[in-house]
């Protein structure tokens, strides 16, 4: 069964998969690294980042608050999503306007699977268990290097 759902709009899941999925490794020694990481964080955010060892896509948006359930507040939800699905859903063009998801969690509150529902569709598969690299170490949250680019039509 499925404990929690999340309307997440159609225009960002999407855009999110589309950005992340050339980045995704089909080295299948690096387990964690063969996966999108879509992760539901308050203030109302959701991110997807994937990589392959050498370069890395990240895209984070603000959605909606009344969507956000309010669960997520507390602790964030990372999804590692296989890649095999990723790419599946990257070849579907809703006509939705959200997708709905659902996770299911076992008896001690490991998250186990997702369930994506979208106009005629319905597709759940299994997360990936492995922990996906902290991107924030990666990623800078200030610096002090500005570049000014003149451009001339």
């Amino acid at each position: 069964t499925y404990d929690r759902n999340f309307p997440c709009p159609t225009e960002v899941f999407w855009k999110g998969l589309k950005c992340t999925l050339p980045f995704l490794t089909k080295d299948e020694s690096r387990y964690s690294l063969g996966a999108t990481r879509i992760e539901f964080s308050a203030p109302a955010k959701i991110s997807f980042a994937a990589t392959d060892g050498h370069r890395l896509s990240f895209l984070e948006k603000t959605i909606d608050e009344s969507l956000f359930p309010p669960s997520l507040e507390k602790k964030p939800l990372t999804v590692l999503l296989p890649s095999d699905v990723s790419a599946l859903l990257q070849r579907i063009k809703p006509d939705s306007k959200f997708v709905n998801l659902y996770f299911s969690h076992d008896t001690v509150g490991v998250l186990q699977n997702i369930r994506l529902d979208f106009d005629n569709w319905e597709i759940s598969c299994r997360v990936l268990p492995a922990k996906f690299p902290d991107i924030s170490k990666v990623i800078p949250n200030e610096t002090h290097i500005t570049y000014q680019i003149n451009v001339t039509a």
